[in-house]
C-alpha cells in the first residue's frame, strides 16, 4: 500500500514476507532492505543504530554488518539503502551495501541510473566489508524525482518468463516527467500489473517471484 512523509512517498506489495517500510527519522532518512533469507530479525538493530544518531551512513552500515557477521548464519545475508535527504538543499547522501541502482528523474525528463554497489550486510566482516562501502552524493534540483526499488521490480516476469527489465523501468519512468511521486508509483505498479498479468493489491503470497517494494522523493520547488 502507499505510504507517504511530507516529502517522500513509498509503496510495498501487501502480504509481501521479509519486508520493512523505509525509515523516516526526523526529516527524511531513507533506508530500504532486502533479506535474501525471509524472516531475519534485523529491525531492532536499524532502528539502534538511528537512536544513537550516528551522522555517518558508513559507520551505521558497518555496525549493522559487524552485528549480522557474527550474530546469523553464512547464508543469509541482506542489501541494504541508506540515505539522508536534506529538506532545504536538496542534496541526498546515500550509501548501498548490494543494493539497486536508483534512478534519477531530471525535471527535463532524463532518467539516468545512479552509482551504488557495496557489498550485502553479513558476508564479510568489516575489515573487507569497509572497502566496499562509498557514500554518494546527489543534488535534486526542483522538479528532480528519485526513485529506489527492490528487484521485485526490475526482475518481475511475464507468462513468456521475461523479466521487466532495467530498460523497461527506465523508459516507464521517462514518460511520467513532471507527475508527483504518488502518480509515479502508482504508475509504475500498474505498468508491472499490465506486464506480468499480476494485480500487486492482493493480499498474501504473491504469484510474482519477489516481493516488490518502491520509494519516491520528487523535489518540489525552491526552499
Amino acid at each position: 500500500g502507499l505510504r507517504r512523509t511530507p516529502a517522500v512517498r513509498w509503496m510495498t506489495r501487501p502480504g509481501a514476507p521479509g519486508r520493512l517500510p523505509p525509515l523516516f527519522p526526523s526529516g527524511a532518512g531513507l533506508r530500504n532492505p532486502k533479506p535474501m533469507d525471509e524472516g531475519l530479525p534485523y529491525a531492532s538493530l536499524v532502528h539502534a543504530a538511528l537512536r544513537e544518531k550516528e551522522i555517518s551512513l558508513k559507520q551505521i552500515l558497518l555496525k549493522l554488518n559487524e552485528q549480522l557477521y557474527e550474530e546469523t548464519p553464512a547464508n543469509i545475508f541482506v542489501t541494504f539503502f541508506l540515505a539522508l535527504y536534506n529538506l532545504k538543499t536538496g542534496e541526498l547522501q546515500y550509501a548501498s551495501a548490494g543494493h539497486s541502482k536508483p534512478l534519477l528523474l531530471s525535471a527535463a525528463g532524463n532518467a539516468t541510473y545512479l552509482e551504488a554497489g557495496g557489498m550485502p550486510l553479513g558476508m564479510d566482516d568489516n575489515d573487507f566489508f569497509a572497502t566496499t562501502i562509498e557514500v554518494q552524493k546527489v543534488k535534486l534540483a526542483p522538479g528532480d524525482l528519485f526513485l529506489q526499488y527492490t528487484d521485485g521490480l526490475s526482475e518481475a516476469m511475464n507468462a513468456a518468463r521475461e523479466q521487466f527489465g532495467y530498460e523497461r523501468m527506465q523508459t516507464e519512468l521517462q514518460a511520467l516527467r513532471g507527475k508527483g511521486a504518488d502518480t509515479v508509483l502508482h504508475s509504475l505498479a500498474q505498468a508491472v500489473e499490465k506486464f506480468t498479468g499480476t494485480r500487486l493489491d492482493q493480499p498474501g503470497p504473491s504469484a510474482l517471484s519477489d516481493d516488490i517494494a518502491l520509494v519516491c522523493l520528487k523535489r518540489q520547488g525552491d526552499v
